[in-house]
């Protein structure tokens, strides 16, 4: 199963190019949650680590 299967001109350039913008906006999306989210989180784990050092 290639990952741009579920585009209808899979076969040829145009459809490899659609899919790989599908997933470069799912991946873009993904790193904006969690930069959003993770940001707090590593900052407690700097945190506790500048503690102990």
């Amino acid at each position: 199963m290639k990952p741009w299967q579920p585009f209808k001109n899979r076969d040829n350039y145009q459809g490899i190019k659609e899919g790989a913008t599908f997933y470069l906006v799912i991946f873009k999306i993904i790193r904006q949650i969690t930069k959003s989210v993770s940001l707090t989180f590593l900052d407690k784990i700097y945190n506790r680590i500048q503690r102990f050092s």
